[in-house]
């Protein structure tokens, strides 16, 4: 364990076991749930992917976080998403309108942060290590049967300002961002 760790008081859940794998058609929609993503040192990122169900291949939406991926807009923050109008059954709180990106013919990919949701580890929010992680999670779905190849980030707060930090380590198949609400000097966050 690193010493950020070790000082970080969120960084305070470690588990070593992961959801199972499911697979499921909603309407026109394929959802794979708790896809396994191996990161550096061996560790496990966990995913959700969402998109058309078809053979075909798709760009994907992104974005990493460490809110919970399984975790309903609503439970999160019920009177904010009282507010809005992206209510749906697929709503995750700070993350792209699922069912609006896949309409439109991309994958969205939702990532759970080491530690947190459902990725078993130990939780280490805004460390270089949870940066790596991003980018070598972008990596992994660039090269997904289902994926194009091009990989494009979105999310607003926490999940904007992470997108800034993993475009400075420049994984090859980023190809672009769209950082909502981003707050503080993000340079010294990525440094």
């Amino acid at each position: 364990m690193n010493n950020q760790a070790d000082s970080n008081p969120i960084a305070t859940r470690t588990f070593s076991t992961r959801p199972p794998f499911r697979s499921f058609v909603d309407g026109k929609m394929r959802v794979d749930k708790n896809v396994a993503i191996e990161v550096e040192d061996g560790r496990i990122v966990m995913a959700d992917v969402y998109r058309p169900d078809t053979t075909q291949q798709y760009p994907a939406v992104m974005c990493f976080t460490p809110y919970g991926k399984d975790i309903h807009f609503e439970t999160k923050e019920p009177a904010v998403y009282a507010r809005i109008s992206m209510k749906n059954e697929y709503a995750v709180y700070e993350a792209p309108d699922i069912l609006r990106w896949v309409a439109d013919d991309y994958a969205v990919v939702i990532v759970d942060a080491c530690g947190l949701g459902a990725s078993p580890g130990v939780a280490d929010v805004w460390s270089p290590r949870d940066i790596e992680d991003y980018a070598a999670a972008i990596e992994a779905i660039a090269v997904q049967p289902w994926c194009t190849g091009r990989v494009g980030l979105n999310g607003i707060s926490y999940l904007s300002a992470t997108q800034i930090a993993v475009a400075t380590h420049k994984p090859p198949h980023l190809t672009c961002m769209i950082p909502w609400e981003v707050g503080g000097d993000n340079y010294e966050m990525t440094y």
